[in-house]
């Protein structure tokens, strides 16, 4: 605990750590439950690092204290200086720094009562104010009463670089502070499920529990938010609509992840009427080229602090736009997938017939031979890390990796935390996982800032705690250790490690009937491995662009 003399101020300073004598009493109270007696005239103002992330609502039992003012407030990480969006720095050094938070307060009868508030709040700090007037106060109790969706992890990771271990504590807590009645972007700000956030929170629960209920009721809201246009909303449930065709183009990727990933094909088939009245929708909005042009809504692409709140060069004005026109493609084949993995070959057909022409088209507006780069819109007048990594997860012309991978180098615009998870995808798609492990260095000096969850985005400086940045641990899975799905309903299992740097895995990754198990080492472009899958599923090992086949059970592959 820290101590500070009280203020009201919305933010306030806290210039020096407190002796321990000081909080003595308090700490006795917040650790050990001792009551906590407080003289008539009591002014003070705590601040409380919990050294972890929570989500709950508080819980305080006082007594006595007639007249007594008592404020609770949370904040994620206290800032350098008084700017709502000021650096925040090391995330444990407080001395010095500004809380601006929000929370609840209370004023006292003098009775018995357990005090709470009306919805949960989040956040790692608590700054407590507390003003005792004219009687004596008694606190009794104080807590958290933390809440949250239960859920039952099952994946593991080590490697041999145990600096990773840290990185995936964190993208797990992450993830968990954004699961609730329904996942959320945060729990400090919107609380709100967001599809592009929501899809990427989805992978990642993929990869650490069995447990898909939550899965399920997110692809289900999000079909149910669709307006008379077909398109899904771009946050769900809301009281308002807000539109994002970019937003809504993922949904059918997302439900393309729970066909592979789940084997549950009976609930996938009664997304299907969504599915195809969304797809016959933005068909219907393509110009004469069969390009989208200027869909409804904002369309978000990324947090790169050169494009308009999150507008894409050309999305604005009227140009074609690269980026549109891949979350497009990327949507008709997603469901052309889901078609075929149901049983339908003729829409299946349909669908994929419709991607491919547009396939064929993309590189003659947007591929620049000067630049060996996708362009971001038809003028060429600029490039980014996501036109590549789309294009390049989409199936089309796989540039040069080292004219992208750097974009300082390149000069051109780079992926901030949320999009980097399909820079991170193209990069595996590509075998690059030695890439892999670098783009993802920026989490672990996330861990050296002390942050407890991932972050929203450095450069904004808001949210400290967006699950959308949880995407190194689906990765690390699913890239690094490389266990996917190979068939629908993960009725066949794909292992094609690509380890970089590392010389050891051992890797626990859920699946519909059981788990898929890795333990491997690698030295000299050799692998030994010993793999393990449920009992009844088949699948491959790839290395070094040569396949063995896999059976239920264990079993060592050398290669």
């Amino acid at each position: 605990a820290f101590l500070s003399r009280y203020s009201r101020a919305e933010r306030v300073r806290f210039e020096r750590e407190a002796a321990p004598e000081e909080t003595k009493a308090w700490d006795a109270l917040w650790r050990d439950g001792q009551e906590l007696r407080l003289p008539a005239g009591y002014r003070a103002t705590l601040l409380v690092d919990a050294e972890d992330y929570l989500c709950g609502s508080p819980r305080l039992q006082v007594a006595g204290g007639a007249g007594a003012e008592i404020g609770l407030q949370w904040t994620e990480a206290l800032r350098e200086n008084e700017k709502h969006d000021g650096p925040k720095g090391d995330r444990a050094v407080v001395a010095g720094k500004f809380f601006q938070g929000f929370g609840d307060s209370w004023r006292l009868d003098g009775k018995t009562r357990w005090l709470s508030a009306p919805w949960w709040r989040s956040g790692r700090y608590f700054r407590l104010d507390v003003r005792v007037d004219r009687k004596p106060l008694r606190l009794r109790a104080i807590g958290v009463d933390r809440t949250g969706y239960p859920l039952a992890t099952h994946g593991r990771f080590r490697s041999s670089d145990a600096g990773w271990t840290p990185v995936v504590a964190m993208a797990e807590r992450g993830l968990k502070a954004c699961m609730h009645e329904v996942y959320v972007d945060c729990p400090f700000y919107e609380q709100m499920m967001y599809v592009a956030d929501t899809r990427i929170q989805m992978l990642v629960n993929y990869v650490v529990a069995r447990d898909d209920r939550l899965v399920r009721r997110g692809i289900e809201l999000f079909d149910l938010s669709r307006g008379g246009n077909g398109f899904p909303t771009m946050r769900f449930p809301a009281c308002d609509r807000q539109e994002s065709a970019t937003f809504a183009m993922i949904w059918p990727w997302m439900l393309r992840d729970y066909a592979w990933w789940r084997d549950d094909p009976a609930w996938v088939r009664e997304r299907l009427p969504g599915l195809r009245a969304f797809l016959e929708a933005l068909v219907g909005l393509a110009d004469a080229d069969g390009f989208l042009v200027h869909p409804p809504g904002w369309l978000f692409a990324d947090w790169v602090t050169t494009w308009p709140h999150g507008w894409a060069p050309g999305t604005r004005d009227g140009r074609r736009s690269l980026l549109v026109n891949l979350h497009y493609l990327l949507a008709l084949q997603a469901g052309a997938q889901v078609e075929r993995a149901a049983g339908e070959p003729v829409l299946a057909e349909r669908w994929s017939r419709l991607a491919a022409a547009l396939a064929r088209k993309l590189p003659r507006r947007f591929w620049s031979k000067a630049r060996g780069l996708w362009a971001d819109e038809e003028t060429h007048g600029s490039f980014s890390q996501h036109a590549q990594a789309l294009a390049i997860i989409a199936g089309l012309r796989a540039p040069a990796v080292s004219r992208w991978v750097n974009a300082a180098e390149a000069g051109i615009a780079a992926a901030t935390i949320y999009f980097q998870h399909y820079v991170l995808e193209a990069l595996g798609q590509l075998g690059r996982g030695d890439l892999v492990l670098s783009a993802m260095a920026p989490w672990r000096r996330l861990v050296e800032l002390d942050l407890k969850t991932p972050e929203e985005n450095p450069d904004i400086n808001r949210s400290e705690c967006h699950a959308w940045g949880s995407h190194p641990l689906f990765h690390l899975h699913a890239t690094i250790a490389g266990v996917r799905p190979a068939a629908p309903g993960f009725r066949r299992v794909r292992v094609a490690p690509s380890p970089g740097t590392l010389t050891s895995l051992d890797v626990v990754t859920p699946h519909p009937r059981g788990a898929v198990k890795l333990k491997a080492k690698f030295e000299g472009g050799r692998v030994e491995a010993e793999v393990t899958l449920p009992r009844g599923v088949a699948g491959e090992f790839v290395w070094g662009g040569k396949t063995r086949n896999l059976r239920g059970g264990a079993q060592r592959v050398r290669m």
